[in-house]
């Protein structure tokens, strides 16, 4: 699961969500549109799996886009051992 804590989120914002799979393949993306301000809030994003994942490292990255425009974004990673 890959979380993301946004400050004064508008209406039509997107958060998307990426993860990107060892061998560097998209695993999993969404795009949340937010439907009113907020002054904070919190999604997150992610898959349900049924086997072990591949061992490796995985990275995440949350971007905030508004109109299209990249506001701010965070990348962090995890190996799977």
């Amino acid at each position: 699961v890959l979380w993301g804590f946004v400050h004064n989120g508008r209406p039509n914002d997107v958060i998307r969500f990426e993860i990107w799979a060892p061998d560097e393949t998209l695993y999993h993306r969404q795009d949340t549109v937010l439907d009113q301000r907020q002054a904070e809030l919190f999604r997150a994003s992610g898959r349900r799996i049924s086997a072990p994942l591949p061992r490796g490292r995985y990275t995440g990255a949350v971007t905030l886009l508004r109109e299209g425009v990249t506001i701010d974004w965070r990348v962090t990673s995890v190996t799977v051992d």
